[in-house]
């Protein structure tokens, strides 16, 4: 199946096109200029690879939680993309992306990942690596108030930290300069593209998830 995933929640723009047994990517720290660069970005990765834009099989983008810019534009590429080529499109999480990053990196098996949901919010997500799976799971994600989480973490530290520095928080990230490459990411999106399938919702929609200071996270259509 041929893939073509995109990231754009945080300064970093990742594009990973998996073609057969082969993938084609990029990641650029390019803050405030993921609309200049996205498009270009993609159609060089289609060109490397040899394949027209129609043979792209399946979608897939991070839906946040990030900056309102950034996942907006993923989801509004996504979206066209996926109705000009009538083509599904499926999320992951932009956190489980920094995370498998941190995990490639690191090799860490407990990650916690701490994003500025600002208004003293505070998204959080949690990981483990499944050795019988051999990939790194979702625990949990969830959005907290600043106090909240400083007081859970009190009684319950958390693991290898990637992610925000946030006054008040207490909690100083061992890793600060998180990135959501998309190259890691092949099974999880086969995973949700196969688990939407089965349940019949495999669809041309987008429910991107922005940081906007509220104490869930928010799903918008776009």
């Amino acid at each position: 199946m041929n893939i073509l995933a995109i990231d754009t929640s945080s300064s970093f723009c990742s594009v990973t096109l998996f073609v057969k047994d082969a993938l084609f990517t990029q990641t650029r720290n390019i803050p405030r200029e993921h609309n200049e660069y996205l498009l270009p970005m993609i159609n060089e990765l289609i060109s490397q690879a040899k394949i027209q834009k129609t043979a792209i099989d399946l979608l897939a983008y991070g839906v946040g939680p990030g900056s309102f810019v950034g996942v907006r534009l993923s989801a509004a590429v996504m979206q066209a993309m996926s109705l000009a080529l009538d083509k599904p499109v499926v999320g992951f999480s932009s956190m489980y992306a920094i995370a498998l990053d941190a995990y490639h990196k690191t090799k860490a098996h407990l990650i916690s990942v701490i994003l500025d949901a600002r208004m003293a919010d505070v998204y959080c997500g949690q990981y483990s690596f499944n050795k019988l799976k051999n990939i790194l799971e979702i625990k949990s994600e969830d959005c907290f108030k600043q106090d909240v989480l400083k007081a859970m973490s009190t009684d319950k530290p958390l693991s290898l930290v990637v992610g925000d520095c946030i006054e008040g928080l207490g909690i100083k990230p061992d890793i600060q300069g998180y990135c959501p490459d998309t190259q890691h990411l092949y099974e999880a999106i086969l995973t949700e593209y196969q688990s939407k399938k089965d349940e019949n919702r495999l669809n041309q929609q987008v429910m991107p998830i922005y940081l906007q200071g509220t104490s869930q996270w928010k799903k918008i259509h776009v």
